[in-house]
């Protein structure tokens, strides 16, 4: 339950793995006996805070090449959040935001459930990290807002354990620098997948594929 000791433990499991693997001349799923289930995958730009204007230019150059779902960073004030979220949109009727994330930056309920309701009827399926409250508080939160939740830093092994229980997200989003090892990324996976749950999987910034 520790973060930092997770973040330790899976960078260890990355390169003991990698290392497994070049002695064994096999990728990392053969070390583990598995084998993919895709070969390639469609990416999900991130969109991060800015004036609403600008985050509707961002989202046009990531359209202009070829990227019409995102992910959009929110700041925790209902009416420029929903304003950010119409400029994204406008940029065609092709594209989707797929997920929103306020890094638990509403303070406010109220304030929060003018957001979500408005980016419910806008057509937004997910909204990640809305407010800071008790984890069995999240699926009341959820109708209230009219928007399910996806989890990622409460999503690692055993915790999603937890996560479930309370029903306290519909989609989880994987951090690969917090799920404590492949081992437990793949525990985790198997253990949603067990109980209907799909997953996502986000670079936490670490991987250098955001904008």
């Amino acid at each position: 339950f520790n973060r930092a000791h997770r973040q330790v433990r899976e960078g260890f499991s990355f390169a003991l793995y990698d290392l497994l693997g070049k002695i064994a001349k096999q990728s990392a799923l053969d070390c583990f006996g598995k084998k993919p289930l895709r070969h390639a995958i469609d990416c999900m730009p991130v969109i991060h805070v800015n004036s609403p204007l600008v985050m509707g230019e961002i989202a046009k150059a990531w359209k202009d090449d070829g990227f019409k779902t995102f992910k959009v960073k929110l700041r925790g004030n209902a009416e420029q959040d929903i304003a950010s979220i119409k400029e994204v949109l406008s940029v065609g009727n092709d594209v989707k935001v797929f997920i929103v994330d306020a890094n638990y930056g509403y303070k406010s309920v109220d304030e929060l459930r003018k957001c979500g309701r408005a980016l419910s009827a806008l057509g937004v399926p997910y909204f990640q990290n809305p407010i800071k409250v008790p984890l069995h508080k999240y699926d009341r939160l959820s109708k209230d807002i009219h928007m399910p939740f996806t989890c990622d830093n409460t999503a690692y092994w055993p915790n999603i354990k937890r996560v479930i229980r309370h029903k306290a997200a519909s989609l989880t989003n994987l951090h690969p620098n917090c799920m404590g090892g492949m081992d437990f990324l793949f525990k985790t996976v198997e253990h949603l997948a067990i109980n209907g749950m799909q997953s996502v999987m986000g670079s936490s910034g670490w991987l250098g594929i955001q904008d």
